[in-house]
């Protein structure tokens, strides 16, 4: 069933991920946003993770969803700023 439902499971685990990032709940927010990464990836979903991962200083996997921001947007300015911050641009 998992067909049938796809969008609605897409968009609670959106909603559940961004609420936690919001309420700067980070390792909450982790499961969910990877969750929604699988369906649905894009430079919001990687920038989140990005930011989720540098607040809880898991710098490995913050490094990489940065980078992964930058090779589909080469210009945006806070993947650049999480690099610059742990020193990995």
């Amino acid at each position: 069933r998992e067909a049938q439902y796809k969008d609605q499971y897409i968009e609670a685990v959106s909603m559940l991920g961004f609420h936690f990032m919001q309420r700067k709940i980070y390792a909450q927010a982790i499961p969910y946003l990877l969750k929604l990464n699988k369906y649905k990836s894009d430079v919001s979903i990687h920038l989140s993770l990005s930011s989720a991962y540098l607040s809880t200083q898991n710098n490995d996997e913050a490094i990489n969803y940065a980078r992964r921001v930058l090779r589909i947007d080469p210009n945006n300015k806070d993947a650049k700023k999480i690099l610059r911050s742990l020193s990995a641009d």
